[in-house]
């Protein structure tokens, strides 16, 4: 008869099997992703709060889809956001870049996907772009609009897309 502990190795050995399994199914419904990620800002997001998000990219041959992901409440009091965005390199030279994501047609109307009081826009900043280096590199993203702190957004994120190698 087999012990208890044995047992419960058993089944942690076919749980970690079956999340394992169930991890690679999901990532074969989206084969070029690799990486996205969203980070709540808080009720209200203060200049001095950045969003930060390390991606190891190891391919500099291929080339990527670059995507700001942005979450707002219904009643968000702006058509647009703008964001500053600080990309650290593996090397650690650093760029800085200020980005304007529209959210609204001019009729107001939002060009997320919304549901029920939240909206979910996501926007490409990055078209058929080569990493230089291989590493991990860290974007930053700040909120740079002219209401501090400013209320509305709940989430920010990043979704990179392998194309392949051209």
């Amino acid at each position: 008869m087999p012990s208890s502990r044995s047992t419960t190795l058993l089944y942690a050995l076919r749980l970690i099997v079956l999340l394992g399994i169930a991890g690679m199914l999901l990532q074969a419904c989206e084969p070029g992703r690799v990486y996205e990620n969203y980070q709540a800002v808080g009720k209200d997001w203060s200049w001095d709060e950045a969003a930060r998000f390390e991606v190891d990219i190891p391919d500099t041959s291929a080339l990527y889809n670059l995507y700001i992901g942005l979450r707002h409440e219904a009643n968000y009091g702006y058509m647009n956001c703008w964001l500053r965005i600080r990309t650290i390199l593996p090397s650690g030279d650093t760029t800085v870049n200020r980005l304007d994501i529209a959210l609204a047609e001019p009729d107001g109307t939002w060009l997320g996907q919304c549901a029920v009081d939240l909206c979910t826009q996501r926007e490409l900043i990055g078209d058929r772009r080569r990493f230089p280096e291989p590493g991990t590199y860290v974007f930053e993203l700040e909120q740079d609009m002219r209401e501090n702190p400013l209320p509305g957004i709940r989430d920010i994120g990043i979704r990179i897309e392998r194309l392949g190698i051209e």
